[in-house]
């Protein structure tokens, strides 16, 4: 749930130039989410080191409801038993990072498992038409995918990195170009 716009959440996405990112990050949190559904909301159990767990439901139009907590085991019986079938669990590694923008954080995501290689950064911001310089990005920063389907979460559970032929990934990286 978003603390700038509750009820709503509105982020910016974009790819990370992996060697450019400072040497000293702070302590990642790790994350494992799978997807009891994918679409019209999405349902997925998120669970952070290894110690808590919550439902996230997000809905059309940037809505998302309230997070659920939930216990270990739980968290674990849903994916076990619910988890979208022809999904991958999303892992990855969460850096918090601080921004140009008074109250706004770069989250950068360096993901394992089946998207291993991918890493992207988002930032969240209070409303949709919030405006960010782009000469206050880090030098880290690659290109924005805010709205490239390939690089959403859902999407990569079912279409992991992993499996993009290298033409896909070009034919991506192009698309975004020539928008």
């Amino acid at each position: 749930m978003s603390k700038l716009s509750p009820g709503k959440e509105y982020e910016r996405k974009f790819l990370v130039l992996s060697g450019k990112l400072p040497k000293r990050l702070p302590k990642p949190k790790s994350i494992v989410q799978g997807y009891l559904s994918l679409a019209p909301l999405q349902r997925r159990v998120r669970i952070v080191d290894g110690r808590k767990a919550i439902l996230e439901i997000k809905g059309p139009n940037d809505r998302e409801d309230d997070p659920v907590p939930l216990s270990l085991s739980e968290a674990r019986e849903l994916l076990r038993r619910h988890a979208v079938r022809n999904a991958s669990l999303i892992r990855k590694r969460r850096y918090v990072l601080p921004s140009a923008w008074k109250g706004l954080k770069w989250e950068v995501d360096v993901f394992g498992g089946a998207n291993q290689g991918l890493i992207m950064a988002e930032i969240e911001t209070p409303t949709k038409r919030y405006r960010l310089d782009p000469k206050k990005f880090p030098k880290w920063l690659g290109p924005e995918v805010t709205e490239v389907a390939s690089f959403k979460n859902r999407v990569l559970a079912v279409r992991p990195f992993r499996d993009w032929t290298d033409r896909r990934r070009r034919q991506t990286l192009l698309k975004m170009r020539g928008k």
